[in-house]
């Protein structure tokens, strides 16, 4: 039985692997909130990476406040 980590399943040794691939090609056009729009890939990765930021910073802030 193939083993799960996360949401990726891993092939066990010695069974045959999937012999095909999907390909999925997608044009994004950002909001232009800190890039322009043509860059839309960026500007999603960009606001991604900063609400990242923003909760990280939220539940170490809880964290500390539990502690003290």
């Amino acid at each position: 039985m193939a083993q799960t980590i996360g949401r990726h399943a891993l092939v066990e040794r010695g069974t045959e692997r999937p012999r095909w691939k999907v390909s999925i090609y997608l044009e994004v056009e950002g909001a232009a909130h800190y890039l322009p729009s043509y860059a839309g890939n960026l500007d999603i990765m960009t606001s991604a990476a900063l609400r990242t930021g923003e909760r990280l910073a939220e539940r170490l802030e809880t964290r500390t406040a539990v502690a003290q």
